[in-house]
């Protein structure tokens, strides 16, 4: 739905070894990311939901990112329009809150030694350059730019989807309310 008042929902926990937890993430979120066509736009037709390698950084980032001395955890919800990621912990005060949220901030690593150890296993891309890279997907998949809401506690990153998606009606999710009419024998 598009929020939290909405009658369906479901919750998955993530548990273990950061790099299967990240792994067993990006299979959920791949999900999200279909390709849409529009028949009705020549030109374009097919389209993506969401840009897959931004959802991947953007998680990836508030995996590393977070504060790990906060025992509350990286939260990743999927709203019919969007995706919300909330990684613990403010952000650190060597950043330029201003040049962050341009995409265009210089790196600090709160966790450096596992943010160099995700980049030697290939599960970070490069050292400071999540935010553009989740800036440019964002961009060239015809997405609105990402917003990141810098809080007190945390750090939100709310990627919306394409929204000529919305347009073309792509189905989100499964209805729980569907009945397949009887005579299919499916019920």
């Amino acid at each position: 739905g598009l929020d939290r008042s909405d009658p369906h929902s479901e919750t998955r926990s993530m548990q273990g070894p950061l790099f299967e937890q990240i792994r067993a993430i990006e299979e959920q979120l791949a999900a999200q990311a279909p390709m849409v066509f529009d028949k009705e736009d020549p030109t374009t037709p097919n389209m993506i939901k969401y840009p897959l390698r931004a959802l991947k950084e953007a998680v990836v980032n508030a995996l590393i990112h977070r504060d790990y001395e906060v025992s509350h955890p990286v939260r990743i919800t999927v709203f019919s329009d969007r995706v919300e990621i909330v990684s613990p912990g403010a952000m650190p005060v060597e950043v330029d809150r201003n040049e962050f949220l341009a995409g265009r901030a210089t790196p600090v690593w709160r966790n450096q030694d596992l943010a160099m150890f995700c980049v030697k296993q290939r599960v970070a891309e490069n050292q400071g350059q999540g935010v553009a890279t989740i800036f440019r997907t964002m961009r060239e998949a015809g997405c609105p730019p990402p917003e990141f809401q810098l809080g007190e506690h945390n750090v939100r990153c709310v990627l919306r989807a394409n929204p000529r998606t919305i347009r073309a009606g792509l189905l989100v999710g499964f209805d729980a309310r569907f009945l397949p009419p009887a005579s299919l024998g499916l019920a």
